[in-house]
């Protein structure tokens, strides 16, 4: 081979090797931008339509569109989350005109800090029963027909299917709960009056008739039935 041909070929081999090495380091460069970009990408969140079997096992029946507060639907619990066919029935519970200055809200999202504050006025209305009982009757926080159950506690205590994040819903909430599963025949809803955990006057909570629709306002001391909600 003569001296000409063989430094010819040695610049091409060269070429050859650089272009190479070019390439695959702009490969490399690429895949691992790649490879890193794809770290920042996140699974959306499973989505739900009205209706549908939430995480629980209950109905969702509230969808408000996007995830706010760290939650985006509402879920009923299932027909026989009590452990019976029917929901229980139980007493909204003492007379809500000394909230211990906590306010009870009607709208949609306030049902679970609705339940806390009735269970925790509850319990501060037991543990100082003797106190109270000294009081003239209109002032005081229950009457002899009050039996001591608490719808909201009843909703609180809720495990089902291993979630324990249930509350009794706010007036707004059983609205819509009512609306959208009992008028479809979902649910296994009675054709009766449901608790709400939103308060209508100081001796009075609100209640909904699941038959008509009708809001009404109703002494404490009445056992309706109740059905518990979660936020998810």
């Amino acid at each position: 081979m003569k001296q000409s041909d063989a430094k010819y070929l040695i610049v091409l081999v060269v070429t050859i090797v650089l272009t190479f090495l070019a390439f695959g380091c702009s490969s490399l460069l690429v895949s691992w931008d790649t490879s890193s970009s794809l770290t920042t990408i996140q699974e959306e969140p499973h989505s739900y339509n009205i209706g549908d079997q939430g995480p629980s096992g209950g109905l969702v029946f509230y969808d408000k569109g996007n995830y706010q507060e760290e939650w985006r639907y509402l879920e009923a619990a299932p027909q026989g989350w009590a452990g019976a066919l029917y929901d229980p029935k139980a007493q909204w519970g003492a007379y809500p005109f000394n909230l211990q200055g906590k306010t009870l809200g009607n709208e949609i999202g306030s049902g679970l800090q609705n339940s806390r504050h009735i269970v925790n006025y509850n319990i501060h209305v037991e543990e100082n029963r003797e106190t109270y009982e000294q009081l003239p009757e209109a002032e005081r926080m229950f009457s002899e027909s009050h039996d001591g159950s608490v719808a909201a506690k009843v909703a609180l205590n809720a495990t089902i299917n291993g979630f324990d994040d249930y509350f009794l819903p706010s007036q707004e909430e059983l609205e819509i709960m009512r609306n959208t599963l009992y008028k479809n025949d979902v649910g296994s809803f009675q054709a009766d009056m449901y608790w709400s955990s939103s308060m209508s006057n100081d001796r009075s909570g609100t209640a909904m008739n699941f038959w008509n629709g009708a809001t009404i306002a109703s002494y404490t001391n009445t056992s309706y039935y109740v059905r518990p909600i979660r936020k998810f």
